[in-house]
């Protein structure tokens, strides 16, 4: 049975849980889910929701109990603690799991998982690897100096956001530890977090990931107006919101390909719209400039959408 795990914290319960139904929604074969959280009760209504679903086999959900007082302060306002979680996911699973899929909180699933899943497990049993992930970057078309920043000596830098993993070999390695020493030494080093830290330890030694379980979906202001091809549309398994361009923040919204998150948001909750402010002044900034770009276009609800862009102005700020 397919084993998959997330590690979010109160601010991305909403995400979490809709990324959650859009899986239980086209997976063919019942799943088991594990989440590790720094408030368990706050899921509560949550979890009543998703025990409802027949593809669910088992919901598992963990308190994290670690002290990340001696790690690097998070700044920016689409990342959090809970970024460390899955440092430390051996102290929490269960011993008898072989393999775990860990999956972002902000992704959509688009189709059925299922068959890709498995083959993903097949290929990391005939690899001399424990874990699998996607390429975010070669050492040839790096875009950032990575290699230089972090001594790495391989060729690819991967994403974090999806992978799988052998969680026997995984303990054996002793990685927890490992990556939770690297962190505490290399923290002047790290722009991106844990995902630097695994790629230090780790090195290029990963088995290659289906792109299409970890689909890239960047929605940077210089590429609002371009929509996602129908072609690839198709392709794509799990659909991942990359960057500090969220399609629930005002300036992500206005991004053409934001529609599939909004799409999957009002089908679930019955709200066109869901949008969370980190900085108010900002948040109205980016609301005026897409109206007056003619950006507003882009959108299938533009009067719901500045409605409740305004009103979500009048809501405590997420911290």
């Amino acid at each position: 049975m397919i084993n998959l795990l997330l590690c979010f914290d109160e601010n991305y319960n909403k995400v979490a849980h809709l990324y959650i139904h859009t899986l239980l929604k086209n997976v063919s074969e019942k799943v088991n889910i594990y989440i590790i959280h720094e408030n368990p009760k706050t899921l509560n209504r949550i979890k009543e929701n998703l025990i409802t679903y027949e593809k669910l086999n088992e919901l598992n959900i963990y308190r994290f109990e670690e002290d990340l007082s001696r790690f690097p302060n998070i700044l920016h306002g689409h990342i959090s603690e809970a970024t460390y979680y899955r440092i430390y996911i051996d102290n929490y699973l269960p011993e008898e799991l072989e393999y775990i899929f860990y999956v972002d909180a902000d992704l959509l699933c688009l189709k059925d998982p299922i068959p890709a899943l498995k083959e993903e497990v097949l290929n990391l049993q005939n690899s001399k690897y424990f874990m699998s992930a996607r390429t975010e970057v070669t050492k040839e078309k790096q875009v950032e100096p990575h290699w230089e920043r972090l001594g790495l000596e391989g060729s690819r830098y991967f994403n974090a956001g999806v992978k799988l993993i052998k969680l026997q070999d995984w303990k054996k390695e002793d990685m927890s530890k490992k990556l939770e020493t690297k962190m505490i030494l290399d923290h002047d080093k790290l722009l991106y977090w844990d995902q630097d830290v695994l790629n230090s330890v780790i090195d290029d030694r990963f088995e290659e990931l289906n792109p299409y379980l970890n689909f890239n979906m960047n929605l940077a202001p210089d590429n609002n107006n371009i929509s996602l091809d129908k072609n690839e549309e198709e392709e794509i398994i799990f659909l991942h919101y990359t960057g500090s361009f969220k399609p629930w923040t005002i300036r992500g919204a206005f991004n053409k390909k934001s529609v599939y998150y909004h799409d999957a948001y009002f089908e679930f909750y019955g709200i066109k719209y869901y949008i969370v402010n980190t900085w108010r002044v900002s948040a109205v900034t980016q609301l005026l400039k897409g109206i007056f770009n003619f950006q507003i276009k882009n959108l299938r609800y533009p009067l719901s959408f500045i409605y409740l862009s305004i009103k979500s102005l009048k809501t405590p700020i997420k911290k």
